[in-house]
């Protein structure tokens, strides 16, 4: 008797061990304006924070991909920033995600993707049906890893990062914007302060 007693003793210690160390999951929230806009050299980009309640009234929960996975103790927090890139004179231009800068606390990340974003889906989502969808979604929302904007054109996609941010935070987000040539025609920087709140 007095082992079943230990042993159910051992049980509840464990499950209330690994409540505790449970992570409520967490998402940013911004102080500063959410939108905001520059234009430099005939080119005009608006640059839009979207919080995860912001996600959730575009996508919903059910079919989005853009929602961060729950992980026991290493919750990873999803930033989005939606870009509005107008290309205001007759040339092509050109938007190279890879060589986009977010640095946050002086720590420098690089975007998340479509290919990343691709297999994120694969291993997470088991259904086949779901797993288009949400592919689908991908392919319209998030930008190509080469972007080109035609002259006096609009493109709106989202840049994302997935990574494990501290839960406060100053940021640059400094995003170049090339020449079909691929030389440098402007650049624009966009700075938000971050905290995060519980789910």
């Amino acid at each position: 008797m007095k082992n079943k007693l230990l042993l159910f003793s051992i049980v509840l210690f464990n499950i209330f061990a690994l409540n505790s160390c449970m992570i409520t999951p967490k998402y940013h929230i911004t102080d500063s304006y959410k939108v905001q806009e520059n234009e430099n050299d005939g080119i005009r980009i608006k640059c839009t924070y979207l919080n995860r309640e912001d996600i959730i009234k575009r996508h919903g929960t059910k079919h989005n991909p853009f929602l961060a996975p729950y992980r026991v103790m290493t919750p990873q927090p999803v930033i989005i920033f939606e870009l509005e890139i107008t290309n205001l004179e007759e040339g092509v231009i050109k938007l190279d995600q890879r060589k986009i800068d977010f640095f946050y606390n002086d720590k420098n990340y690089t975007p998340m993707s479509r290919l990343k974003m691709r297999m994120k889906i694969e291993d997470e989502v088991t259904k086949g049906s779901e797993r288009l969808r949400q592919e689908r979604i991908v392919k319209q929302y998030m930008f190509n890893d080469i972007e080109k904007i035609k002259g006096n054109q609009t493109v709106t996609k989202y840049i994302i990062y997935m990574r494990n941010l501290k839960d406060r935070g100053e940021s640059e987000l400094v995003i170049p914007i090339y020449t079909i040539d691929g030389l440098e025609a402007a650049d624009f920087s966009f700075f938000y302060n971050f905290t995060t709140k519980n789910r």
